[in-house]
């Protein structure tokens, strides 16, 4: 068996589960295939085709085929994160024994029907015995970000995996460490994959459309680089003024915007192949 396909192993046997979305309910289903009729599923796992979507009224059908583990136990969630459902599946033990194919099948009711992205958690983490994932937020002011004369705030929403006896250990809870911003009063989402830690602070408003701007700092687990954004909010959407790869720094993220003349740079620190060594830089801010 491909590598490809050891991953998949850990993915997802459930059996007629009620998954609740944040809007609609989610129907899941897998069955197994009886071994005399398994061709179609073993075609279609060898193209390592993506899921089958239909949607007919006003109904999403997601159908996949997967080679799993014979385990019991199996629970499943669906979220709804901007245009995305993400289909994520947990077991409380791992197991060994023989795999079986199984036809993966999950009905989205959409009345309205929105063009709704569906796909299933690769990242399966295995819980042990007394863990569990909760999901945890942070909450930060900002400056006034949609112009009207007031500051916003923002909650940033992630998941963490939750030991037996209460600590809060280093998993993200999936593989995929998704952390969402959340502002409200109508300013979109922020979501970020791969995602261990999100800071955002204030900046002034740089592009003088009565709008604060703000930085945002990503990284994943542990290391030492964060992805710096420098955004900026129009009143639909976000954009992107700045963007760069940096060391880690003891100073607020706020503090690499620096204004010089008419202009605004954000400084940072990063590897350089010339010098073989950690050095300073510096990129415009695009303001236009």
């Amino acid at each position: 068996m491909k590598p490809y396909y050891l991953l998949l192993l850990l993915i997802l046997p459930l059996c007629g589960i009620k998954a609740q979305t944040d809007a609609k309910p989610i129907t899941i289903t897998i069955s197994q295939i009886p071994d005399v009729s398994v061709t179609d599923a073993i075609k279609k796992l060898e193209k390592e085709e993506i899921l089958d979507l239909k949607k007919e009224n006003s109904t999403i059908a997601a159908t996949k085929y997967y080679n799993l583990l014979e385990c019991g136990d199996y629970t499943a969630s669906a979220k709804v994160k901007n245009d995305s459902i993400i289909i994520t599946v947990n077991n409380s033990k791992g197991c060994d024994g023989n795999s079986k194919y199984y036809k993966l099948k999950a009905v989205i009711d959409n009345p309205k029907n929105i063009p709704y992205k569906v796909w299933v958690d690769p990242a399966f983490t295995f819980l042990a015995e007394g863990e569990r994932i909760e999901t945890f937020r942070n909450h930060y002011l900002l400056g006034d970000i949609n112009g009207d004369k007031i500051k916003d705030s923002v909650t940033v929403e992630y998941d963490r995996v939750v030991e037996a006896n209460d600590s809060i250990s280093g998993e993200c809870g999936r593989g995929t460490c998704y952390m969402t911003a959340k502002f409200g009063n109508g300013i979109p989402d922020i979501t970020e994959s791969m995602c261990y830690g999100m800071d955002l602070e204030s900046l002034p408003d740089m592009n003088g459309d009565g709008r604060e701007e703000i930085i945002m700092a990503t990284y994943y687990s542990h290391g030492c680089c964060h992805n710096i954004y420098v955004l900026s909010y129009d009143g639909k959407k976000w954009n992107t003024l700045a963007q760069a790869n940096a060391f880690n720094d003891d100073e607020s993220d706020a503090a690499r915007v620096i204004k010089k003349g008419r202009n605004y740079y954000l400084h940072y620190k990063n590897w350089d192949d010339d010098y073989g060594d950690i050095v300073e830089k510096k990129k415009r801010i695009k303001l236009k």
